[in-house]
């Protein structure tokens, strides 16, 4: 075998023993939530109620659309990669008509949560800070059109029955982006709405929002990610690979059994290990 092939099949065995990305899964409960409701003054709201509300009620035909806001960037650590997401909600009672898809809508505007308490499917009036059909913020801040501003693309769908209990949105690849694109850039992070199928009376579901008083029903995002592997060549822990992980390396010559330097872990310090330290070499990222 010649020194090149020698080489490579030494650097791809280096390669294998390198750490792979650590596996995590978080479950996040809902930081906002409120309902839209397309009432004639379009000001009502549900801030601060124990439901939310999506699709179409049976008298007025009122249309309710559900926000719903997540802390993901508190809850994943930044540089994190996102593997998938979920989004579980309960039914707490459905509406009159057969099962209807509602589809998940990633928001492009800033919106609030008020302190408005509304029963039924006409909400209440709104309190300062509000989202309503005409308001990102109410009294004074208003989304571009009414009912909101949201990417007309659907994230994910979800069919909903009449039968109280949970139901989970995804995974989707395209609910992964979302999460990864609101942990990548928490500013743009303004969650989903929920929009059922407006076209349909009785379609209207009410679902638990995350004041509902059993705090396993509330609306939760279950995140998959993973976060790249730390940076064991560091040996010497000053941010960097360099000359002094080298020597100390090299000075681990032989066989050692769960040491540091034995980065390839196979119970050597030898020449894979020297590969891996100089791989890495450099600073190490955060």
């Amino acid at each position: 075998m010649s020194q090149h092939a020698i080489a490579g099949a030494l650097l791809g065995w280096a390669v294998l023993a390198a750490p792979a990305p650590a596996s995590h899964t978080v479950t996040v409960e809902a930081g906002r939530d409120n309902t839209l409701f397309s009432t004639d003054d379009g000001s009502a709201s549900n801030g601060a109620g124990p439901n939310v509300f999506s699709g179409r009620t049976g008298a007025g035909g009122t249309r309710q659309r559900a926000l719903l806001w997540f802390d993901v960037s508190g809850a994943v650590p930044a540089g994190a990669t996102i593997v998938g997401a979920e989004l579980t909600l309960t039914v707490i009672q459905g509406g009159g008509a057969p099962a209807q898809e509602h589809t998940l809508h990633r928001v492009l505007a800033d919106w609030g949560e008020g302190t408005s308490i509304g029963a039924g499917g006409n909400g209440a009036p709104s309190t300062p800070d509000d989202a309503t059909w005409l308001h990102t913020f109410f009294p004074g801040q208003f989304w571009s059109s009414p009912g909101g501003d949201f990417d007309d693309a659907a994230s994910t769908a979800q069919t909903l029955g009449s039968t109280p209990g949970p139901v989970t949105w995804g995974p989707a690849a395209t609910m992964t982006a979302d999460v990864q694109f609101w942990l990548d850039t928490p500013a743009s992070n303004h969650g989903w709405v929920l929009i059922g199928n407006e076209d349909v009376l009785n379609s209207a579901r009410k679902l638990a929002s995350r004041e509902f008083d059993t705090p396993g029903s509330r609306p939760m995002l279950t995140i998959d990610y993973e976060l790249p592997p730390p940076c064991p060549a560091d040996l010497n822990g000053n941010g960097h690979v360099d000359f002094h992980d080298l020597i100390t390396l090299i000075g681990a010559w032989g066989p050692c059994e769960g040491c540091p330097e034995d980065l390839s872990g196979n119970g050597r310090v030898g020449i894979m290990d020297l590969i891996i330290l100089i791989l890495a070499w450099g600073p190490c990222e955060d």
